[in-house]
């Protein structure tokens, strides 16, 4: 929705919607760790190139919004921005109702 409300189109929508859901890739399979956004993004990778459905710059796209995800503090490109705001507004949703459910 953040890349539509941006004015990106319809497929770097679904683009972000896919990075949205494999970010913490690692972190279904390890321990949570500082450092997750770097390691998720070579896995992710591997399993877009695996599909066979992506193209080489959707690839690139999504992996480094994945590895950059963390690193608030620093403007990266649009699309990128889109998936750190969006993990942002989940962080402080799940803060703000922790202990509700």
């Amino acid at each position: 929705m953040l890349a539509l409300k941006r004015g990106m189109g319809r497929k770097l929508a679904e683009l972000a919607e896919i990075a949205g859901m494999l970010h913490d890739y690692t972190s279904y399979f390890v321990e949570e760790s500082d450092d997750h956004a770097h390691l998720s993004a070579p896995h992710v990778k591997a399993l877009l190139e695996q599909t066979g459905e992506f193209t080489d710059e959707e690839i690139e796209m999504v992996t480094n919004a994945v590895y950059n995800h963390s690193d608030k503090g620093r403007v990266d490109t649009p699309f990128d921005e889109v998936l750190k705001d969006a993990d942002a507004h989940v962080k402080a949703y799940k803060e703000t109702h922790e202990g509700w459910l």
